[in-house]
């Protein structure tokens, strides 16, 4: 793959969160509540990982020979969609659950999704780290 094809597969998943926003995420939870919102994201991130999944453990003779780039973006696009609907369902739920200190709570929530990030690829890199100390 060409590095032009591989810098269309990040922005795929960021097309993904930004249109499923747009496009009645948020309208759908306000609507049907957080538990089939949630349902919702939890189908659309177990598919998209498992497209990505099998196109890559494929090789390029493999599912990537089928369906090629587009469709490693269908799967980043369904990550997308699946991270913002699952980010409404859990805001809209500890919205609706604390009255009095909702702000905090949900301020709680979102700095947790970047502190998630960052503790994850703290981890990794610290495992990494101990690999390569220890060869």
């Amino acid at each position: 793959m060409s590095s032009t094809q591989l810098n269309t597969i990040g922005p795929a998943g960021n097309l993904g969160v930004y249109l499923s926003g747009v496009c009645g995420i948020g309208h759908s939870v306000d609507k049907r509540g957080p538990i089939p919102t949630l349902i919702f994201a939890a189908a659309c991130l177990f598919s998209g990982y498992t497209l990505i999944r099998l196109i890559y453990d494929g090789g390029e003779t493999g599912l990537f020979a089928t369906v090629g780039l587009p469709g490693l973006m269908l799967g980043q696009f369904l990550t997308g969609v699946g991270s913002t609907a699952g980010v409404a369902s859990a805001s809209n739920s500890t919205a609706k659950s604390f009255d009095k200190s909702r702000g905090l709570t949900l301020s709680l929530i979102l700095a947790g999704l970047g502190l998630s990030a960052f503790f994850c690829t703290s981890a990794r890199f610290d495992s990494h780290a101990r690999v390569e100390h220890a060869g």
